[in-house]
């Protein structure tokens, strides 16, 4: 009788772990909603300058 209630509370235990770790992957993996901004570029050197895709900057022509 001592054998199956430590298995049963072996089993339970296992179970129990189990529901916990699924959970915490599933949650993981699902991609966060405050990535849906769009990319802004400016000059290092005129902060001024921006733009929706990379490029060049009218005033220095360096990268954006």
């Amino acid at each position: 009788m001592k054998t199956l209630k430590t298995l049963m509370m072996a089993a339970l235990t296992i179970l129990t772990i189990s529901a916990f770790a699924q959970k915490e992957t599933t949650d993981k993996t699902k991609a966060p909603k405050h990535q849906t901004e769009k990319m802004k570029y400016c000059c290092a050197m005129h902060p001024e300058v921006m733009s929706d895709k990379p490029g060049k900057c009218p005033k220095c022509e360096m990268a954006l």
